[in-house]
């Protein structure tokens, strides 16, 4: 069974387009979009894919076997170290790496929050505006309960409390925009995104689609935390997201 071009995104969005690896941060993808890029990196899975392979399970089934939680974003030397050591890196603590790591990608994107400026929101309102699709209608959608509705994860909870902030800034570099017509702009490049990735994803999947979607798959914490800046001003103003 393959890897989902979904579940490759979505790791590839939690590990931050980092090698996974203590001390490594390899940056794996060298173009800033999953159509055309250079990988240098490789989605390891943490219970093998098949019988002979490193931690091969053979109770798991093929979609958990290819899931985004079975999966390890590392440079090519350090899958190869994991798989060639197998009793150093069993199943728990590969998952620890994973998560170490995640936290570590959270934490990079928490430092640079508090120093992004609009020339990182100059970058991502251009990436998304050039990337936005047709015109959706989107009066249905006003939040109660937002979290809870979108069945959204303590740990996307945070990350939104993290973007929201800096959310004086969004409304700052919208208001100062001469272009009357711009953030409405802005706002519909996001919502489009939306209805599009939501015909597949939901909850946290979805969001950390969107993040990646508003960073431009960037590796730059400081572009990353503008990304996030952006899509938690437009979530707390209910443009985007189920009510």
């Amino acid at each position: 069974m393959v890897i989902s071009e979904r579940v490759k995104k979505i790791v590839f969005g939690r590990c931050g387009n980092r090698c996974s690896f203590p001390g490594c941060n390899q940056v794996i993808a060298f173009k800033e979009n999953f159509s055309d890029y250079a990988n240098v990196g490789e989605l390891a899975h943490i219970e093998g894919n098949k019988p002979g392979e490193a931690r091969y399970d053979s109770n798991q089934s093929d979609p958990e076997r290819n899931s985004a939680d079975n999966l390890i974003l590392l440079c090519g030397t350090h899958h190869k170290l994991i798989d060639d050591q197998e009793d150093k890196y069993p199943v728990e603590k590969l998952i620890e790496i994973k998560e170490n790591h995640e936290k570590w990608v959270i934490s990079q994107c928490s430092k640079q929050i508090g120093v992004i400026t609009f020339v990182e929101l100059e970058i991502i309102k251009n990436f998304i505006i050039t990337n936005s699709i047709s015109e959706s209608d989107t009066s249905a959608i006003h939040p109660k309960d937002k979290i809870k509705k979108n069945e959204l994860s303590p740990k996307i909870e945070n990350l939104i409390k993290m973007g929201l902030s800096r959310s004086n800034l969004i409304e700052k570099y919208i208001d100062s925009n001469l272009d009357v017509e711009f953030g409405e702009r802005l706002k519909q490049g996001f919502i489009n995104k939306y209805i599009e990735l939501k015909e597949e994803l939901n909850g946290d999947e979805l969001f950390e689609s969107m993040l990646d979607f508003a960073c431009g798959n960037s590796s730059d914490f400081k572009e990353k935390a503008a990304g996030l800046t952006i899509l938690s001003y437009f979530f707390e103003k209910c443009d985007i997201f189920e009510k």
